[in-house]
């Protein structure tokens, strides 16, 4: 039998040239959890395929990988639809998921949904 899977969301909104971070889950006594990915979507009204997506339990880095990598060959601007980065990360008792991006010179924001289970 399939465990079941949650998400929860969220739009990250940037600042150029700078980490912009949020907090999205915390793993508890009573809800532990595992984080399964993420799908992100730059939301900027001009897409600048230039952010770095990073992902952390608490202060360590879990994950950072380029938006441009998603693109479907490097001299265009179409993106692979619905972009999916796997993670298959335990999220130990009282800490913290947070996901976030750092834009180029230009601002960009994200909408992130976070897939995990709970592994009690």
């Amino acid at each position: 039998m399939a465990e079941t899977k949650y998400s929860k969301s969220v739009t990250v909104a940037g600042t150029a040239n700078r980490y912009i971070s949020n907090d999205i889950l915390t793993s508890t006594t009573e809800e532990p959890k595992k984080i399964l990915g993420v799908f992100f979507t730059e939301s900027t009204v001009t897409e600048n395929h230039d952010a770095k997506i990073a992902v952390y339990d608490d202060r360590d880095k879990v994950s950072e990988w380029h938006n441009q990598h998603f693109l479907l060959a490097h001299d265009s601007d179409n993106r692979v639809h619905t972009p999916y980065m796997e993670i298959n990360h335990v999220l130990e008792v009282g800490h913290t998921f947070t996901i976030g991006h750092t834009s180029g010179s230009t601002a960009a924001d994200f909408y992130y949904t976070v897939v995990y289970q709970i592994t009690s």
